[in-house]
């Protein structure tokens, strides 16, 4: 029997092409799942970034057709946005109509009932509570759905294989499994058996929160030597949980006691080569680089707009306070990052105009020489919508007084300085304020600079509700860097 698949959020946020993968069955996305989308699309990591590309997987199925009757897939199966089976909520009393989860349910209930005994419906979710809730109501519920269409009707001939390892055996690496991996052994309370310890003292983040993680046998050893203390406490937070930078500390526990970027990281390559190949060929394993993150470069792109305090710039970078104080410690300590008071608070800022000229470099370098990092940035940002603007063509345009200059980044960031004579509307507000902006002219979106989205997605957004867009070719970074006049209110 043909089936109807109803899709969750977290499914289109963990493979944002899913609508096309179900073969000849038909696709149902919640009117629900479109607001969750909306709102996610906004957040700076990788979630909003699933978010958005979610988004322009509908947006181009719209162009095929009108989703809300219907657009064919390439499979052969069609895709729809529901938008009145929600509102008929045949549900117990215990699931509550204000529950996003339970508007979905709610959808997928009342589709079963108007295709029985025509079509399975099917609720796609990788919400395990979800797919619960979904059986206790008789539902159908599956984590991938058709993802994986697997032909049952035929299996392989095992014997020839079973008669050979009688023969010859097989090596360990084909049936063993290395354990404790970091999340079993944070549980357990031991440290990952493979690779060398992390840390001696840090700070986890997950989805269960912050938890700090100490090495107890380094506890244990240094109470016996009688070094347990709040020095030595202290030390060991201010060194991030490096014992061999602590003069205190006996030699042989600092050689015992070496943290993984301690370690040559070659060493570590070596020994998986020989695990893999005795040990377990499945294995997984890090690699260490000291002072390498991909959010303290977010940090440092955030403060390149302006000067922010911790809250707002874990905010805005997705972090835990506690994380983010973490990595501006480590670029204070770098002398990148420099701090003010302003009464109770402390603001963070970039050491200098030479630190965002670094950074900019550093994207540049890295796009020229990687190819990877093009291909990543053209599917981060999605398509161009059209030829973007130079600063040069801005400037001239903006004498003529012939556009709109747009400024799509928070309203901090603008304060903190902008464009002369642009107009500040965040792209979380911009669906609600377009009467702002003039109906015939010609708009010009910014945002912060060459790799951010925020410019594009307000380009498709304008140009969807049938006004004339283009982003400037880069953002506010450069345009400092290019020691063009910057605006504060």
């Amino acid at each position: 029997m043909a089936r109807t698949y109803v899709l969750d959020t977290n499914v289109l946020i963990a493979d944002p092409e899913a609508p096309g993968r179900f073969q000849e069955h038909d696709v149902v996305i919640p009117l629900t799942v479109v607001e969750e989308l909306d709102k996610l699309k906004t957040r700076p990591d990788e979630t909003g970034a699933s978010a958005r590309r979610a988004i322009r997987t509908l947006e181009g199925l719209r162009g095929q057709g009108n989703l809300s009757e219907g657009v064919a897939l390439p499979g052969g199966g069609r895709i729809w946005v529901e938008v009145s089976l929600a509102s008929r909520l045949d549900l117990p009393e215990a699931l509550s109509s204000d529950s996003d989860d339970n508007r979905i349910l709610a959808t997928t209930a009342n589709l079963a009932k108007e295709l029985a005994g025509e079509r399975e419906v099917v609720l796609v979710s990788k919400d395990a509570s979800l797919r619960i809730k979904a059986e206790a109501l008789k539902l159908l519920a599956e984590e991938r759905g058709g993802y994986l269409e697997v032909d049952t009707s035929s299996s392989m001939n095992w014997e020839p294989l079973r008669a050979r390892i009688k023969q010859f055996g097989m090596r360990n690496s084909n049936c063993l499994a290395i354990a404790p991996t970091a999340t079993i052994a944070n549980i357990t309370g031991l440290s990952q058996c493979i690779e060398p310890t992390y840390q001696n003292l840090f700070v986890k983040s997950n989805l269960s929160g912050e938890f700090t993680v100490v090495n107890e046998s380094l506890v244990t050893d240094l109470k016996a030597a009688g070094l347990w203390d709040e020095v030595m406490i202290a030390d060991l937070k201010y060194f991030d949980g490096n014992l061999a930078r602590i003069d205190r500390a006996p030699a042989e526990l600092r050689r015992l006691y070496a943290t993984a970027f301690e370690v040559e990281p070659r060493w570590l390559v070596e020994c998986a080569a020989r695990r893999q190949k005795w040990i377990d060929q499945s294995q997984s394993l890090n690699i260490y680089m000291g002072g390498a993150s991909g959010k303290r470069l977010e940090l440092l792109d955030l403060l390149a707009q302006g000067e922010r305090d911790v809250a707002s710039l874990a905010d805005a970078a997705g972090l835990g306070v506690t994380s983010a104080s973490a990595h501006l410690q480590i670029l204070r300590q770098a002398n990148l990052v420099t701090t003010r008071r302003d009464g109770t608070r402390v603001l963070y800022r970039l050491a200098g105009r030479e630190v965002a000229e670094l950074y900019a470099r550093l994207r540049e370098v890295a796009q020229s020489r990687l190819p990877d990092v093009d291909a990543a940035r053209r599917a981060y940002l999605g398509n161009e919508g059209g030829e973007p603007v130079t600063r040069e063509e801005l400037q001239r345009l903006t004498k003529k007084g012939k556009l709109t200059v747009l400024d799509v980044r928070p309203r901090e960031e603008y304060a903190a300085g902008h464009i002369p004579s642009a107009v500040s509307i965040a792209l979380d507000e911009l669906g609600g304020r377009l009467a702002e902006l003039p109906v015939d002219g010609q708009i010009v979106a910014y945002c912060r600079g060459a790799y951010c989205v925020l410019a594009h997605d307000a380009v498709r957004l304008l140009a969807a509700r049938g006004r004339t867009a283009q982003r400037l070719t880069d953002g506010m970074l450069e345009w400092r860097l290019a020691d063009l006049p910057v605006a504060v209110p």
